[in-house]
């Protein structure tokens, strides 16, 4: 692939260089202007090419390829619903244990630190 690029750049540049040598040779004469116009028309040509057509290209395969995917059956199975309130279901049940879980470490914690606060006001 990278050498296509170098080939097109290669192509207008190559040809610059020959007409630019004679566009020293003889540079008050009008065809000056046309060798001008022949080397920018084939730098557009070759970028346009690579910025234009090559990420055409690029998104043509990722959709072909997303529509072969989804033809084939592969991504994501939808899970039934039953399966998923079930989920969902455990998942809260699980959620509040550990909530009463935290609630009594941070009761035990507070229990803990009480006689370490009350003993220096006793003092």
């Amino acid at each position: 692939m990278w050498r296509v690029f170098a080939n097109i750049f290669l192509y207008g540049q190559v040809d610059e260089k020959v007409l630019v040598g004679r566009r020293s040779q003889a540079a008050s004469r009008e065809g000056d202007y046309r060798v001008d116009r022949v080397c920018f028309a084939r730098e557009l040509i070759a970028a346009v090419v690579i910025f234009v057509g090559v990420p055409l290209a690029v998104g043509q395969v990722i959709v072909s390829w997303r529509i072969q995917l989804k033809k084939a059956g592969v991504g994501r199975t939808p899970i039934p619903s039953a399966d998923l309130s079930h989920q969902m279901e455990t998942l809260q049940q699980s959620v509040d244990a550990m909530a009463v879980e935290v609630e009594r470490i941070s009761e035990a914690q507070r229990a803990a630190a009480r006689p370490q606060i009350e003993a220096p006001r006793n003092s």
